[in-house]
């Protein structure tokens, strides 16, 4: 017979398009996640999911399936809610998905006190790209996020700003670059790029920037993570455009950031669909998350 926890497997392959992924985030291995899938699949005499070799997709069955996955899900959610303000030891369980910058940002000491003040909240964090964030988020499988803003459709969304991060000209210390005060976009089309993947806000602000002064920029390489990108350009191998905060947390490294005539700046946030009904503890975390510390906006810190 069919279980809430296949529901609940089924929604969480949906949500990241990846069996490897959910596995990851169910914290069981993909066998058995395989094997739970493939149990549901023969109860319901249809196919949910499509692999291929870069991302598993719905099928028209599955697709059908969605809609009362949902529902289930949400009047399932509902119910452990109702029956937590009765019972007070229940906890709430929020997944929360973040970009892999917490610790850059000084966010942990805010997740770290809230935690400690709301012991009955357990807070699921997991750390995906934007777009992997969004698309969750707009799939309900997060409750919450902590993502970047900037090419974001806030009609649907409901935010709590948490900071602004300009962006800043980085390179080797050695760089002819590095000893400028600040540069203009023009004076970098002619340098070798080195650049977050497409999965990035960060990619997007720096390409379109590039194109409004007049130039495609010569990308020679993309990276998932900051710190290889980061360790990349203090080799000398390019130079990129990347948020100030995240390149002052890297101090060991041998890089130079210089100030943008033009300025550039990427704004991060909690952030919430408005048309998802929150539990008490995805409720208590978006209302008074930012009250445990104050985060310094990047202007303090010019």
């Amino acid at each position: 017979m069919m279980t809430y926890s296949q529901v609940h497997y089924f929604l969480t392959i949906e949500g990241s398009r990846s069996f490897s992924h959910a596995a990851e985030e169910l914290f069981i291995s993909q066998s058995s996640l395989s094997k739970q899938i493939k149990a549901l699949e023969e109860e319901l005499g249809v196919q949910l999911f499509i692999r291929t070799s870069s991302r598993v997709d719905l099928t028209p069955a599955g697709e059908y399936f969605l809609e009362f996955a949902k529902k289930s899900r949400n009047d399932y959610l509902e119910l452990v809610d109702k029956l937590s303000t009765i019972d007070d030891t229940k906890t709430s369980r929020v997944k929360v998905g973040t970009l892999p910058f917490l610790a850059q940002y000084n966010l942990l000491g805010m997740m770290a006190r809230f935690q400690e003040a709301n012991d009955r909240i357990h807070l699921d964090i997991l750390e995906r790209e934007q777009k992997e964030i969004v698309y969750m988020l707009d799939n309900h499988v997060l409750d919450v996020a902590i993502a970047r803003t900037d090419f974001m459709d806030m009609e649907k969304y409901e935010i709590k700003p948490l900071m602004d991060d300009a962006l800043v000209l980085v390179c080797a210390s050695g760089h002819p670059l590095s000893r400028l005060e600040n540069v203009s976009m023009d004076q970098l089309k002619d340098e070798t790029f080195i650049l977050l993947d497409h999965k990035s806000t960060i990619n997007r602000l720096c390409m379109d920037a590039c194109r409004r002064s007049g130039f495609t920029p010569n990308v020679k390489y993309t990276l998932s993570g900051h710190e290889l990108l980061l360790t990349m350009v203090s080799s000398g191998l390019g130079i990129t455009l990347f948020p100030r905060r995240l390149v002052m947390n890297d101090v060991s490294l041998q890089l130079a950031a210089v100030e943008l005539k033009e300025p550039l700046v990427s704004s991060v946030a909690l952030i919430r669909r408005k048309d998802k009904k929150a539990s008490f503890g995805a409720e208590r975390f978006f209302t008074s998350f930012t009250s445990y510390e104050t985060v310094p906006s990047q202007t303090d810190n010019a």
